[in-house]
């Protein structure tokens, strides 16, 4: 199960994921050189990035996601939900379309507002362009 996350960017799955997958040495795993903070600034423990294969009822496609030490299977960002041309409907039980295909949605824990912190302050003076 993955988490579906509207403000992430970038799409992410477990490094512990893949220490359960047989034939390791057969995926290609690629460096990352970019530094990723989670939403408090924290910099991300990146292990790599790979190319995964996703199902999701009859949809099935190819994505490259950044493998990293985080506590959730993984997590859908914006970088596949953009692709894969997603849709994202709370308000009608639950539902997510992939590529125009209806997908349920397991909604669980609570919803609300959370804190945001920002990595740099930057002052944008009143009525410039």
């Amino acid at each position: 199960m993955l988490l579906v996350d509207t403000v992430a960017t970038l799409t992410i799955r477990s490094n512990k994921m893949l220490e359960n997958v047989h034939g390791i040495k057969a995926i290609e795993l690629k460096p990352v050189t970019q530094k990723i903070v989670v939403a408090d600034g924290t910099p991300l423990q990146v292990q790599s990035k790979c190319a995964f294969k996703y199902t999701l009822e009859d949809h099935i496609t190819t994505f490259e996601a950044i493998v990293a030490h985080i506590g959730v299977n993984g997590i859908l960002g914006l970088d596949f939900l953009k692709q894969n041309k997603c849709l994202v409907s709370v308000s009608l039980h639950g539902k997510m379309y992939v590529g125009g295909i209806e997908n349920e949605l397991q909604l669980e824990g609570h919803l609300g507002c959370f804190r945001v912190s920002l990595q740099e302050i930057i002052l944008i003076p009143p009525r410039r362009k």
